[in-house]
């Protein structure tokens, strides 16, 4: 995933969720930024998006990447970037 990320500018991470498996003890994104140097962006997607709010420029590509909820990331930014 590191190579996947390498080029860009700004990388944020949000919670994990298991979609039926066990979480693994100790790693979730908060794990990752600090192993990384990456930013942890904790709690609902409506505080990440707040979170996001006026950090982005025209011309910038912001890509949500994960599995279920993470789809309404897109919808919630609309006007706050």
């Amino acid at each position: 995933i590191l190579h996947s990320v390498a080029l860009a500018d700004k990388v944020y991470a949000v919670d994990v969720y298991p979609a039926g498996e066990k979480p693994i003890e100790g790693y979730g994104a908060k794990e990752f930024c600090e192993q990384t140097g990456y930013t942890y962006l904790p709690g609902s997607l409506e505080d990440v998006a707040n979170s996001l709010a006026g950090k982005f420029e025209a011309g910038d590509l912001v890509l949500a990447l994960g599995a279920g909820s993470i789809v309404k990331l897109s919808q919630l930014l609309k006007g706050k970037i």
